[in-house]
């Protein structure tokens, strides 16, 4: 039965001087039978019978309608895994297209190195769910990069054996070389970032990269001795300016932007880390 409309009263048929006609008691009679179907239904298929411990969960509710709850009607933080049950999330119920690259959760890793001449630099990732990272530096006869080495260092063997999430490359220029590159991953966990320092006090190399997995950079000489400078770290906790907030402590620049911030401001950035 569809849902009865509401009547009302005019203001002639409630006047001390108005019969009390049919027309008045039949209004009344289908205003409160559409007051009993909002709230209680009458039983037939379009409505539901609400009880104590009414669950909205279909066994005493209907369904929600297609296209019933936007974005908009769900306000920031109101559903959290804690309110989902395990499995009642499925392929089958996401829409095509209602997951999007930008909802979900990236950061970008990324690197600023200086390659010696004869030398080789070694920059492990070791992020869980990686791409495949960007050079960002014009390397074309100065550089050669191989990507997963698996035993002597640039063998160019890629994704195989224990350096999976390494990129190799030599300097086979005359002169000392900037590194720079990018790989965006997926992560929940908060970024931290390496600043190398050679003996000499200064800046080999600067990454950017996650806080539970975090990667590194490394280096070999020309006869593939292991070089390894010292290395500072600095959090949110330490240099809170250089992240996007308190919530959110992705940093704010890649390695190339931070190495020039920490070189113009070195002494502040040293009096802090020690």
């Amino acid at each position: 039965m569809a849902l009865q409309g509401w009547i009302g009263r005019s203001a002639g048929q409630i006047d001390a001087d108005s019969p009390c006609d049919t027309v008045l008691f039949e209004g009344i009679n289908l205003d409160i039978w559409h007051l009993r179907q909002i709230l209680y239904g009458d039983g037939a298929g379009d409505f539901r019978t609400p009880i104590d411990g009414h669950n909205h969960i279909t066994t005493n509710s209907a369904p929600l309608g297609t296209n019933t709850v936007g974005t908009t009607q769900i306000i920031d933080d109101a559903i959290s895994t804690a309110k989902i049950f395990n499995d009642q999330v499925t392929t089958a119920k996401i829409a095509d297209d209602n997951v999007t690259y930008d909802k979900l959760k990236q950061a970008t890793s990324s690197w600023d190195v200086t390659v010696i001449t004869a030398s080789w630099k070694i920059v492990d990732i070791n992020q869980d769910m990686a791409h495949w990272p960007q050079m960002k530096s014009d390397l074309a006869g100065r550089i050669t990069v191989f990507g997963g080495a698996s035993g002597a260092a640039g063998d160019g063997n890629f994704l195989t054996g224990a350096y999976t999430h390494q990129i190799w490359a030599y300097n086979n220029h005359g002169f000392n070389e900037d590194w720079q590159g990018e790989s965006v991953y997926h992560s929940n966990s908060e970024q931290i970032i390496q600043i190398y320092r050679n003996a000499d006090d200064r800046i080999t190399g600067v990454m950017v990269t996650d806080s539970k997995h975090p990667g590194g950079l490394s280096g070999r000489d020309k006869n593939n001795n292991i070089t390894s400078d010292k290395m500072e770290v600095l959090t949110y906790d330490t240099h809170p300016e250089l992240f996007i907030s308190k919530k959110d402590k992705r940093v704010k620049m890649v390695a190339e932007e931070i190495r020039k911030t920490v070189s113009h401001d070195k002494l502040k950035i040293k009096k802090s880390i020690t």
